[in-house]
C-alpha cells in the first residue's frame, strides 16, 4: 500500500475547511485550537503546500487547500461507505465453516474473491486445520470433512 498522509492531520485540515475558523473545527472535533494548527502544519508539511494563508487575523484556505478538499472528502465517503458495509457484516451472524487446512489451501482460498463477489452480504468465519486438530463440535454451521466423524453427531452430506 502506497504512503498515507496522517489521518489526525487529515481530519483536522477537513475540519478547517469546512469552517470559518480554526476555533470552529476545534470545537467540532473537540480539541484545542492549537491542535488544529499542529495538524494543519503537518498536513502542509506532508502535501509540501501551504494549505492556508493569513487574511488578518484569520486563515483562510487556498485555492489548492480547497481542492484538495474537496477530492479528499469524496475519497473518505468512499472509505465510509466500505466501512459501513463491512460493519454491518460483521455485526450479522457469521457463517461459520470447519474445514480441511488442504481443502482450505487448494480448493476454497482460491474460489473466495468470486464467493464474495456474488455473495458480498455473507460474512465467513474459516477455520481450518490439520486433520489432528480437527474439531467437529457445534460451534460450527458446516463442517467439511472427508469422513464422518465416529464421535460427533454430523450428518453426512455427500457419501
Amino acid at each position: 500500500m502506497r504512503e498515507l498522509p496522517p489521518l489526525s492531520a487529515l481530519r483536522a485540515f477537513l475540519a478547517a475547511c469546512q469552517s470559518d475558523s480554526f476555533s470552529e473545527a476545534a470545537e467540532k472535533l473537540n480539541v484545542t485550537h492549537g491542535v488544529i494548527s499542529k495538524q494543519v502544519q503537518v498536513a502542509e508539511t506532508w502535501f509540501g503546500a501551504t494549505l492556508f494563508e493569513r487574511k488578518g487575523s484569520r486563515r483562510v484556505a487556498t485555492p489548492y487547500a480547497l481542492t484538495l478538499a474537496q477530492e479528499l472528502t469524496q475519497a473518505l465517503e468512499g472509505v465510509s461507505d466500505v466501512a459501513l458495509r463491512h460493519r454491518n457484516v460483521m455485526v450479522s451472524h457469521p457463517l461459520r465453516i470447519s474445514v480441511p487446512a488442504s481443502f482450505c489451501l487448494y480448493w476454497l482460498m482460491p474460489r473466495i474473491a468470486q464467493f464474495y463477489q456474488q455473495y458480498p452480504d455473507v460474512n465467513l468465519r474459516i477455520d481450518s486445520a490439520v486433520s489432528s486438530e480437527q474439531e467437529s463440535t457445534g460451534r460450527y454451521d458446516l463442517v467439511i470433512r472427508r469422513q464422518p466423524d465416529a464421535i460427533s453427531q454430523i450428518k453426512p452430506f455427500f457419501l
